[in-house]
């Protein structure tokens, strides 16, 4: 017990250590108090976060930090992945960031089971979607999910994908212990469809920051980079340096991941 007990303040410790990068980072309305605070919940609430590389937690922390959610389970979370700790974009936390746009009027993404009534039709006025729950009986099992948006000058867009479509993109989640396994199946679900539809809709730096961040969870082939120019030197990560300040690491710079069809 008293062993967990250091491990947690060594934790808190180096979380205020990061404090002025964490200032940097976080937009105006999010104290960094507030912040950290939610920070040393999560990893309090989740023993095994205590448990992964401290590097990783350190990194999904800071990313958290970029992302403008906090990592309160609701909008983002700080998910145990293998042996390291990732950074988890959540639905309401997309929905969120698609909302404060400014050019988004109503956004929403749903799970469709086999005993709701659901239609969806193209005709010549457009795409068309009616969906009623079967909230009082047994709604079986899912048969497709969906993401429809309404933009501030009345245009309707709508993203639906089938029970197959979802389980193709299941298929790519890297490793077995993955966000689809458990407690955030749901979330990744909805996700599937509000993706494809966020990649029709006026979007902000925010929200393709955190839609990159998602794609670490897949296996995704990536781009060949651009070779360097000769007088052009490749500046280190500030994060990397924090990193290897607070853990000793060695400071190197991971190749970005390229996002494809999710």
């Amino acid at each position: 017990m008293s062993k967990q007990i250091s491990v947690i303040e060594d934790v808190r410790n180096n979380l205020q250590r990061m404090t002025p990068e964490f200032e940097k980072a976080l937009p105006e309305h999010i104290s960094v108090k507030k912040f950290i605070r939610v920070v040393q919940t999560a990893i309090t609430t989740n023993p095994k976060l205590l448990e992964a590389n401290r590097a990783s937690l350190w990194s999904a922390c800071m990313k958290s930090a970029e992302s403008s959610l906090l990592s309160d389970n609701k909008e983002s979370a700080l998910v145990p992945y293998g042996a390291n700790v990732q950074f988890l974009p959540m639905i309401a936390g997309l929905l969120k960031l698609a909302r404060n746009s400014g050019e988004i009027k109503t956004i929403s993404s749903q799970i469709v089971y086999e005993n709701d009534k659901f239609e969806f039709f193209i005709d010549e006025r457009g795409e068309h979607i009616s969906h009623t729950p079967n909230l009082f009986e047994e709604r079986g099992k899912i048969i497709a999910v969906y993401a429809i948006a309404v933009t501030k000058d009345d245009g309707t867009y709508i993203e639906v994908l089938t029970n197959e479509q979802v389980s193709a993109i299941e298929s790519m989640s890297k490793g077995k212990n993955t966000p689809w396994k458990g407690l955030f199946r749901s979330e990744m679900i909805k996700k599937s469809a509000l993706r494809r539809l966020l990649k029709r809709l006026p979007s902000s730096t925010d929200l393709e920051f955190n839609l990159k961040a998602d794609n670490e969870f897949y296996d995704i082939t990536p781009q060949p980079e651009k070779p360097a120019s000769k007088t052009e030197k490749k500046k280190p990560s500030k994060l990397k340096e924090l990193i290897a300040k607070n853990t000793g690491a060695k400071n190197t710079d991971a190749k970005p991941k390229e996002e494809d069809a999710l």
